[in-house]
């Protein structure tokens, strides 16, 4: 199994999670970029919150929050074997 969106990242706070979205997806090691109800999820490396913030900035959007996350020995199981789980053989 390969884990693709496992890993540090960020949640942002942005008044434009769409937009701001679009501007994240197009910075070199930016893995994925998710909207949330709380704003922006992002899969990218650990030091890339400095890019995220000036791509934002340059396009006139203010983040309220850069938090960086690192996924937890459980998120990274769950996401395994949630995505192995469509392939697995029905129960008996």
């Amino acid at each position: 199994a390969e884990i693709t969106s496992g890993g540090s990242g960020y949640t942002i706070a942005v008044a434009q999670p769409q937009r701001a979205a679009e501007i994240i997806t197009r910075i070199e090691g930016v893995r994925a970029v998710n909207v949330t109800e709380r704003g922006l999820d992002v899969v990218a490396g650990a030091d890339l919150g400095a890019a995220i913030n000036r791509a934002l900035v340059a396009a006139g959007l203010y983040a309220s929050a850069i938090v960086p996350r690192q996924s937890s020995l459980e998120d990274v199981f769950l996401e395994l074997t949630e995505k192995e789980a469509p392939d697995a053989p029905p129960p008996a």
